[in-house]
């Protein structure tokens, strides 16, 4: 029986709604659905996008993707191996906007990915809107667990700055998903194949050290190592031999 899975993160943007709405409508939502996995094709057929993913389990999975927008609310319908949604929801702050980012769904491909081919697409999202706009993540509690290492990212921000950390226009973001033993890499975002390639090679063997050695203390298996290195910081999350490691580079100091 296909599970249900559930990711959400809030943002409060500094720019009207409709400029938000405007910015993110601009790009194609095969750039933010296509990040839930490896994306082999995808074409537009009687109004709604066709996305083919690669999968280990079966030929590939097919996902149709249907935008809709209602005011301050933008939706793309998920059809499919992927059966569900992702929504944006505005809420006028002042001259700002809170917005609300969720997405829910269950079928095929979530089964074979797991939640973190949700949290891929909103990591794509968010990372789409803070190249345009400075915003604030805000704690919440979500409906489902996050692991997103975008997320986790700037939470262990929050904590380093002893408050809220602000992401600034301009920083750039980086992402790379591998099986930790093999230095297979599995999704990518920010970057081209070549780069994920050489990257893995480097840092899988390094991480791969890092967990055993924690593990041989007798202090658990751990779960994130995030190092600072001058305008760089990178977040790597580690859960059953895989590891998903994200760069930031900021051009703008947090505060």
């Amino acid at each position: 029986m296909s599970s249900k899975a559930q990711r959400s993160v809030v943002l409060d943007v500094r720019a009207p709604c409709e400029k938000v709405a405007e910015h993110v409508l601009a790009k194609s939502p095969v750039d933010f659905i296509g990040g839930a996995a490896r994306l082999l094709s995808h074409a537009e057929k009687r109004g709604a996008l066709v996305l083919n993913f690669a999968s280990v389990k079966r030929k590939e999975h097919r996902v149709e993707v249907v935008v809709e927008r209602e005011g301050d609310r933008i939706v793309y319908r998920l059809k499919g191996d992927m059966k569900g949604a992702v929504s944006l929801v505005g809420l006028p702050r002042g001259g700002g906007c809170r917005l609300y980012i969720e997405a829910e769904a269950e079928g095929p491909l979530v089964d074979e990915y797991g939640g973190e081919a949700l949290a891929r697409i909103i990591n794509r999202i968010v990372t789409h809107i803070i190249s345009r706009f400075p915003a604030v993540l805000q704690p919440r509690l979500p409906r489902g667990k996050l692991g997103d290492a975008f997320i986790e990212l700037l939470e262990l921000l929050n904590l380093a700055a002893g408050g809220t950390s602000r992401v600034m226009t301009g920083g750039r973001m980086r992402s790379i998903a591998f099986n930790l033993a093999e230095g297979q890499v599995i999704t990518v975002d920010g970057m081209s194949e070549e780069e994920a390639g050489k990257a893995a090679e480097k840092l899988a063997p390094a991480l791969k050290s890092f967990v055993e050695a924690i593990e041989e203390l007798g202090l658990g298996s751990p779960e994130r190592l995030v190092v600072a290195a001058g305008r760089y910081v990178l977040v790597a999350s580690h859960t059953a031999g895989l590891s998903v490691v994200t760069l930031l580079e900021k051009t703008e100091n947090t505060s």
